[in-house]
């Protein structure tokens, strides 16, 4: 009896201490898991162990993994950030500049790309206002000497054909002359001219813009000659204009000196060099040079413009332009060829006047939309031939006369805008054949070069 009173009393005691161990577990809502040792196939779960015992069983690098209440944890101070994210705290405290390690560098960010300006902040990019321009002379003639240094050089920058500024520098031992501060914020095209051996030499380089502020031109230098070389008249236009109150001529000519020296004449008696003589026709009155020539070195008599200006190789283009008279509603153009020449046309408007050509054969009407011209053509032509038109029938009105007080040169150069618009026009009417035999005439009108007289 004794020994069952006994063994009762163990058990209650066991009861009772497990009752206590179980009422402690869910005060603190904590379950205790042993981590798994290398033999084990699954964790255990010490639920009979106190939590310290359990505890200081595990290893000390392997950290004790618990399962917290579900109650929702307290709010943090600040936001928390993604972990290895830099503090915006610190961010905002710095200066402009001192960004966080490892971030890329804003001012190099900010460069543009080569030829760019550089964006400021709240603000659209500056153009650039500011150009430079270097000239280059370049020896072309086979075998000539170095260009020396300190030879000079002009530069002319035209803006609408109007000169606005002028440099005058000298070539360095490289054989460039360098100009800084150009103007280029309006768009400026510049002229360059090399004097060698006392002949002038130039160049029209492109427009110089905020887009294009800098800019190199080559200009093309040669040696010279007394020795007449044989020049021809490449193409020559003739542009008729018939009113009844005379026939307004303008003469377009390229004349190629085929040489690699430039031509400058044999000294005459006066000690004054003679190149290119153009004879206009019979009867021309109030004759214009409206472009090519040059006020040093040209002079119109009579009978003929004499031309002392050196004619350098390649292509060389003059205008011309004058009157000639016309009574009973007639008009004749006689031509004597100063050279030979490859190509010549000329145009007159196809009006209702009567045109008959000599030396010259029809070479179609062109219908420009506002009206159709005429065009004569001719190739190949000796030296000292004659050629005529004699135009019949003319009922046009005269156009506006020049304002009082006009200049000859601002005559020729409204004569020549306004001929040369026509010319174009009949170009483009004509079909490619005219602009074949044309080739590069139009450049003449484009050329920045100023009209001399």
């Amino acid at each position: 009896m004794k020994r069952v009173y006994l063994t009762a009393l163990c058990v209650a005691t066991l009861l009772v201490v497990f009752a206590c161990a179980s009422n402690s577990r869910n005060n603190q809502a904590v379950a205790v898991v042993k981590p798994v040792a290398q033999d084990d196939a699954s964790p255990i779960l010490a639920s009979a162990a106190p939590e310290a015992t359990v505890a200081s069983q595990a290893p000390a690098t392997q950290p004790v993994p618990t399962v917290e209440a579900p109650q929702p944890p307290p709010l943090p101070a600040t936001p928390t950030l993604p972990k290895g994210h830099p503090d915006i705290a610190q961010m905002q405290q710095q200066q402009a500049g001192q960004l966080p390690k490892g971030h890329p560098d804003i001012s190099q960010m900010r460069k543009p790309a080569a030829g760019g300006a550089v964006p400021t902040a709240g603000a659209t990019s500056r153009p650039v206002m500011i150009g430079n321009l270097s000239v280059r002379a370049v020896q072309s003639t086979k075998d000539g000497p170095a260009i020396p240094a300190g030879t000079a050089v002009v530069v002319e920058l035209y803006q609408n054909d109007q000169i606005l500024d002028k440099r005058e520098g000298k070539l360095d031992q490289g054989g460039v002359a360098t100009f800084d501060a150009i103007p280029v914020g309006l768009g400026v095209q510049p002229l360059a001219r090399v004097n060698y051996n006392g002949v002038d030499y130039e160049t029209a380089g492109n427009v110089m813009d905020s887009t294009h502020p800098d800019q190199q031109v080559q200009v093309a230098v040669y040696e010279s000659t007394e020795q007449q070389p044989n020049w021809q008249i490449r193409m020559q236009h003739l542009m008729l204009q018939p009113t009844t109150e005379g026939m307004q001529v303008m003469e377009m000519l390229a004349v190629e000196n085929p040489t690699d020296r430039a031509w400058i004449g044999k000294s005459g008696a006066d000690g004054k060099r003679t190149t290119t003589v153009f004879p206009p026709p019979p009867g021309a009155t109030d004759v214009q040079l409206a472009g090519g020539f040059h006020e040093c070195c040209v002079k119109t008599e009579s009978d003929r413009i004499v031309n002392s200006m050196a004619l350098i190789p390649g292509i060389s283009q003059f205008r011309v332009v004058y009157n000639l008279p016309v009574k009973d509603a007639k008009a004749e153009l006689a031509l004597t060829t100063p050279a030979a020449i490859g190509h010549l046309m000329a145009f007159v408007p196809d009006d209702g006047s009567t045109v008959v050509a000599t030396g010259l054969e029809a070479g179609g009407v062109a219908n420009m939309g506002n009206g159709k011209t005429r065009f004569y053509k001719a190739k190949d032509l000796a030296a000292g031939a004659t050629l005529k038109l004699s135009v019949s029938g003319i009922t046009a009105t005269a156009a506006p006369a020049a304002t009082e007080g006009a200049t000859t040169t601002g005559t020729a150069a409204a004569a020549t805008a306004a001929v040369s618009g026509q010319f174009a026009k009949v170009l483009a009417g004509a079909g490619g054949l005219v602009i074949f035999v044309v080739g590069g005439m139009l450049l003449l009108i484009k050329s920045p070069r100023r009209a001399k007289a």
